[in-house]
């Protein structure tokens, strides 16, 4: 069978998360009809072809926050709402294929990589990089962006964006860089 998206995202949310020995409160709050009323929605490809399933994680949290407000509206209003859908493709709203490239990965000055992600919005992305909001399609529509990063080494463009535009970035790090983070030191007993 071929890979899906939505596959992958159910079977991190049911047998990643909710099955997890650490997460056994989660487990027994939410029966099987709450958890197949979430659908997951977008393109069965992945958008970024990476190995850590970013994407993936990412929206089967987004399907825990919908198992938590489902619970929440059925508590404290009496509502059980229906099918609660999370499109898994929202980064494909931008307008042209150049803002679209705002979602990539790009090698840096110093031989790096950063993630960048336009958010909702890519404009302040664009605009922390000193490129235009929008150009018209071109065979290769992430090269002014590609470029633009490799002018600078990582821990600047994290900086840039991260610290001064406020924007979506991080430098990818190998798995034992991660590891010895503060952020993956304080989650490496919850099961993640």
């Amino acid at each position: 069978m071929a890979y899906s998206v939505q596959k992958e995202i159910l079977d991190l949310l049911k047998n990643g998360i909710l099955s997890h020995p650490k997460h056994e409160d989660l487990r027994n709050r939410f029966d099987q009809t709450a958890v197949d009323a979430i659908k997951f929605t977008g393109s069965p490809e992945p958008n970024i072809p990476i190995n850590w399933r970013f994407a993936e994680s990412v929206s089967a949290l987004k399907g825990v926050e919908a198992l938590l407000l489902r619970d929440y509206l059925d508590k404290r209003f009496g509502v059980v709402p229906g099918e609660i859908e999370i499109n898994t493709d929202i980064h494909h709203m931008a307008s042209s294929k150049y803002r679209q490239a705002v979602w990539g990965i790009y090698r840096t000055k110093d031989e790096r990589f950063v993630h960048i992600h336009g958010s909702m919005n890519p404009d302040p992305t664009l605009k922390a990089l000193g490129l235009p909001l929008d150009m018209p399609d071109t065979p290769d529509p992430a090269n002014p962006i590609r470029d633009r990063i490799a002018e600078s080494t990582a821990t600047e463009l994290d900086t840039l964006l991260n610290t001064t535009f406020h924007q979506p970035a991080t430098i990818c790090r190998t798995v034992s860089e991660y590891n010895s983070t503060p952020h993956a030191l304080a989650n490496q007993h919850r099961g993640l």
